[in-house]
């Protein structure tokens, strides 16, 4: 997995962005155009042109809150969500609409899943359906008759995870604290150990195990609960992690993270979780509130 580094300057300092997201989108029958879609502190959302300059659109926000989290939804319209709101909001016929989630904490996470999108709260995940506000449970989402189905769902409860959608099948990517290192892998970097699996998902919901690994990946958060997670005859034991998971994007390769001062890609579509060594970052990072893998750019 190879990848660059991409940055352009966004905006002068009175409007401030929040977040920063990359879409990859085809323009025409062969061309491949990267849309930026920037999050303001006002709640509303503007997106800049293929080539990082003019805007092309600009969204209003109904709550004056930072956006938290910027995603496509199936329609190609976009959705976001804003610090301390359980809602998430989806601009359509004109207007900027609210969209109950039922989670009852604040959104942190919003990824596409097919025709719905999967929202994350702390500890919470609920799948919507924009069209229509349906909202279902992760053990709804996943084929309860496939051998996977228990440790899928497990999984999911057990720490933050990403979502990932693409050419009809799914990717599920779960980072669960599963304990502490002594020292930190890498300088001013985090003690948490995160159990990354994966998991691939058909249209028929049937899930197949991709596989998992240790790794430094992530600073958590303490939320309620404890893992007590059984790997062979070891049993790991720690309280419950809290994380956006921003700092990691899912690629058609694999994972890409960026912790402290590196870039590290998990490539286990690829090379089956043989880990390439880890690219130094000429400025630290310090777990980004925001990465987006598109194409081969990380921004």
């Amino acid at each position: 997995m190879i990848f660059a580094f991409a940055a352009c300057l966004l905006s002068p300092p009175s409007d401030a962005p929040s977040i920063v997201r990359a879409f990859t989108f085809r323009s025409g029958r062969n061309e491949l155009n990267r849309r930026i879609v920037v999050g303001r502190q006002d709640g509303g959302i503007y997106g800049l042109g293929p080539t990082g300059s003019g805007r092309a659109f600009d969204l209003p926000g109904l709550v004056n809150a930072p956006v938290t989290a910027i995603e496509e939804g199936f329609d190609g319209h976009y959705v976001w969500s804003v610090a301390g709101s359980s809602n998430i909001f989806h601009f359509s016929g004109g207007t900027t609409a609210a969209i109950e989630t039922g989670l009852t904490t604040p959104v942190v996470r919003i990824d596409p899943w097919g025709e719905l999108v999967a929202v994350q709260g702390q500890g919470e995940v609920r799948f919507l359906n924009i069209r229509d506000g349906k909202r279902f449970g992760p053990s709804e989402i996943f084929d309860r008759n496939n051998e996977t189905y228990k440790d899928i769902v497990t999984a999911i409860a057990a720490g933050p995870c990403i979502f990932a959608w693409r050419n009809g099948r799914g990717t599920v990517v779960t980072v669960a604290r599963v304990g502490k290192y002594l020292s930190p892998k890498e300088p001013d970097g985090t003690l948490d150990m995160s159990y990354v699996r994966a998991w691939r998902v058909d249209a028929r919901k049937r899930s197949t195990w991709l596989g998992g690994l240790f790794l430094p990946l992530v600073p958590f958060d303490d939320a309620p609960g404890k893992n007590r997670i059984q790997i062979g005859s070891r049993v790991y034991e720690a309280p419950v992690g809290a994380s956006s998971l921003s700092n990691l994007a899912v690629t058609s390769e694999g994972v890409v993270a960026v912790t402290h001062d590196m870039l590290r890609a998990i490539p286990f579509e690829e090379k089956n979780w043989e880990l390439d060594e880890p690219v130094s970052l000429p400025i630290p990072a310090s777990y980004p509130s925001g990465v987006s893998g598109a194409g081969n750019l990380v921004w």
